[in-house]
């Protein structure tokens, strides 16, 4: 497209969506802005910097976009062949907090001016969600490249990755989920009762009557599986609500960690609808299992549940009786017969079945050797965790292994 035309085209994207685009050729930059900017503020250096992470980490990809530490986001397009580059932002989204922008504004180190006119921008308008954000990049490398990219291919860079993304996923996902009509809100909440109830219960029964008529669960509502973006979004924030739930049977938190990072990075590397829905039907279960696993576990005594917890929370360190009794302070020959009446299991032999469980997370889920899952859960040796292994599920560690390996 002839630069003057595309200059015109947007500039007018400006104007209609009240957004910052700067246009980078080697004429010069032009910037195409909401309100005005001080001439010594026309620099285009801060955006650079900000998106420097990105060209870093793609360097040939010509769309993409970054979201800050404080959730405000930035956009580029890069011309495959001249090199020109098109910013889009900074831009706050609906779910962006006033706190958050302030806080973006103050690194920004500009002119009280400019600061005063960006902040009254971003505090009023919030034009773009993640989603529209990326269409809006996707129509523009149309424009400059003519090339259809799909939105799953635009790759996104945030300051503190992970967290960061999943904290960006909850906002959305709440602010979205507030614009269900009345019905909508009335089966939400009825399922999600049903489903709370199972996983508390650890009912997998239950949870499978449940999710067999597939209408009644939240994500398969058209809002969501019609669009992956929010379908994404809508995974991310299940996990924390399927977490939230789980943890009101009173399972430890760290009976749940494994399995919500494994989760949480299978959605964030998923590029379609059905893989997400798979994944999250996949999580209830697995976690609604856990807690069935937990509640097997409870006693009537409270020391021994006590011990039981300790055990669980602290499953890679090396556990003996005697530092178990004394972390619960009580005796040392009280704790192993108990232990032994309340739950059918001698101290030693619940330990070893703990870590044996834990231990098959890292073997169907990561590359990581028998070595160092040994050294991990604090066995004195490999050929010792083999043993034990091979004692509680009948098999070697490497023949249970290719039995479960998880399809990638």
């Amino acid at each position: 497209m002839d630069r003057d035309k595309f200059a015109h085209y947007l500039k007018t994207l400006s104007r209609t969506l009240n957004i910052p685009i700067a246009y980078v050729a080697t004429s010069g930059v032009e910037f195409f802005q909401p309100f005005s900017i001080n001439t010594d503020e026309r620099d285009i250096g801060f955006i650079v910097k900000r998106l420097q992470p990105v060209f870093d980490k793609f360097p040939d990809k010509n769309v993409m976009y970054c979201v800050t530490s404080h959730l405000v986001m930035l956009g580029i397009v890069r011309n495959q062949t001249t090199d020109e580059l098109i910013f889009v932002g900074p831009i706050a989204s609906a779910s962006t907090t006033d706190k958050e922008i302030n806080s973006y504004l103050k690194e920004a180190n500009l002119s009280a001016d400019t600061t005063f006119k960006l902040a009254k921008y971003m505090n009023e308008i919030k034009p773009l969600s993640q989603y529209g954000l990326i269409e809006l990049l996707s129509n523009i490398n149309l424009i400059l490249n003519d090339e259809i990219c799909p939105p799953y291919e635009i790759v996104a860079v945030y300051d503190d990755e992970t967290p960061n993304k999943i904290a960006f996923a909850q906002k959305e996902y709440i602010f979205e989920t507030t614009r269900q009509d009345a019905c909508g809100i009335a089966r939400t909440d009825e399922y999600n009762k049903k489903l709370s109830y199972c996983i508390i219960n650890g009912d997998t029964d239950g949870l499978s009557d449940l999710l067999y008529n597939i209408d009644n669960a939240q994500y398969a509502y058209k809002e969501y599986t019609d669009n992956f973006f929010n379908m994404r979004i809508m995974a991310f924030s299940s996990i924390f609500a399927i977490e939230y739930a789980a943890l009101k049977s009173g399972i430890p938190s760290a009976d749940l960690e494994n399995a919500k990072r494994f989760y949480l990075d299978r959605i964030n590397s998923s590029t379609n609808v059905e893989d997400l829905q798979k994944l999250i039907v996949n999580s209830v279960y697995e976690f609604t299992k856990l807690v069935k696993a937990f509640l097997v576990n409870k006693t009537d005594n409270p020391t021994i549940n006590r011990a039981i917890d300790y055990i669980k929370n602290n499953i890679t360190e090396k556990l003996t009786a005697k530092n178990i009794a004394a972390v619960l302070k009580t005796n040392e020959h009280y704790l192993f017969t108990k232990f032994k009446k309340e739950t059918g299991k001698t101290l030693t032999q619940f330990i070893n079945e703990e870590k044996v469980k834990k231990s098959q997370y890292y073997l169907q889920f990561t590359d990581k050797t028998l070595a160092e899952i040994a050294a991990f859960l604090s066995f004195s040796s490999q050929s010792y965790f083999q043993t034990v292994f091979k004692k509680v599920t009948g098999q070697t560690p490497s023949d249970w292994r290719k039995a479960n390996a998880y399809s990638r």
